[in-house]
């Protein structure tokens, strides 16, 4: 078992570094998935840059930029080498990217 399968959908989070959970409202959020500027365009409305400056999982680190997001979450398969790991708050629903690259 992966050390993050006690966490909402922990069993499904495969990094290449080691993270802290992202938490949101004092809860552990939900891990939905990777993604990538294909899905953060459509969440943001366009504003891709902009919401991944405010949905930055750890802002006190590097910022997320645009040129280390892949194209679009990958195919079963398939990976990428940078990926945004998706997660949402269990309590209000706001979403959450963490960056992680192999």
């Amino acid at each position: 078992m992966s050390e993050y399968g006690e966490y909402p959908g922990g069993e499904k989070f495969e990094p290449w570094q080691d993270h802290e959970w992202p938490e949101h409202c004092s809860v552990p959020a939900t891990y939905i998935g990777e993604i990538g500027e294909r899905e953060l365009a459509a969440m943001s409305g366009g504003n891709v840059e902009g919401f991944l400056e405010e949905h930055d999982a750890a802002p006190t680190g590097d910022p997320i930029t645009l040129d280390m997001v892949p194209p679009q979450a990958p195919a079963e398969g398939e990976t990428w080498e940078s990926t945004i790991h998706h997660f949402r708050c269990t309590n209000c629903g706001w979403d959450l990217l963490l960056w992680d690259a192999s």
